[in-house]
């Protein structure tokens, strides 16, 4: 079933459920998830070049093409994943060659910022709700192998400069939710052995990722001199 069709049903639902049409259904969705576009384009750092910014290689690429899911769906360019780990070791070549062009530039294509969102029903939800769902993003698979590319640069120099706390063990390698439980768990023994009484604050945070503005993000870059994740980090058109 592809994304489009899985898109149409669950708009249906959305709005038999809301007793509305399914255009009503989905600018609702759209409302609540999708980023109003940008008033203007943040312009490319005025800083020195840092290790962030070196230029890539074809080893990064195929180490990016193995970590790659196969049977993933292309995005609205068309392109899957099967197509890009099938390319010859000189059409790697080039496609670095134009990673890179983008990486100096700064430029995002356009088409890296157009997504198809597929609306999923989250678990025991009311189907009438817009908030009952979870946009599902499909996105050009070439920008997702140039953002694996970028990640794994920027996983490598946190890790390296010991940028991160050590209680942060999510989305880092060789660490996982288990290791904060097994720190809390810790924590509550050995205060009980103390005598001691032991205070836990668990936060869920509704739309975590999404309500982090911009500017923070960007001043969290800026002294690592990461020029392109500027105008990356501009909203998509969905």
């Amino acid at each position: 079933m592809t994304g489009k069709s899985r898109s149409r049903h669950t708009l249906q639902v959305l709005a038999l459920a809301a007793n509305e049409t399914p255009e009503a259904a989905a600018e609702s969705l759209c409302a609540l998830y999708a980023p109003a576009e940008a008033a203007g384009r943040p312009g490319v750092p005025n800083t020195a070049s840092g290790p962030l910014d070196a230029q890539f290689t074809v080893q990064e690429l195929q180490s990016a093409l193995r970590r790659c899911r196969k049977k993933s769906a292309a995005g609205p360019d068309g392109v899957p994943y099967q197509a890009l780990t099938n390319l010859t070791e000189v059409a790697q070549d080039a496609l670095v060659k134009w990673f890179n062009a983008i990486w100096n530039s700064g430029d995002v294509p356009n088409e890296w910022k157009k997504a198809m969102v597929v609306p999923l029903l989250k678990a025991g939800k009311p189907p009438g709700k817009a908030e009952s769902y979870r946009p599902v993003s499909l996105t050009s698979c070439i920008s997702k192998l140039f953002e694996r590319m970028v990640q794994a640069r920027i996983c490598w120099y946190l890790e390296e400069h010991h940028s991160l706390p050590n209680c942060m063990t999510g989305f880092r390698r060789g660490l996982a939710a288990q290791d904060s439980i097994l720190d809390l768990t810790s924590d509550i023994e050995d205060n009980k052995n103390r005598r001691r009484n032991t205070i836990a604050v668990f936060l869920d945070v509704e739309r975590a990722y999404d309500s982090v503005p911009l500017p923070t993000h960007l001043k969290f870059l800026h002294p690592y001199s990461c020029k392109w994740l500027v105008l990356w980090l501009t909203p998509l058109f969905v």
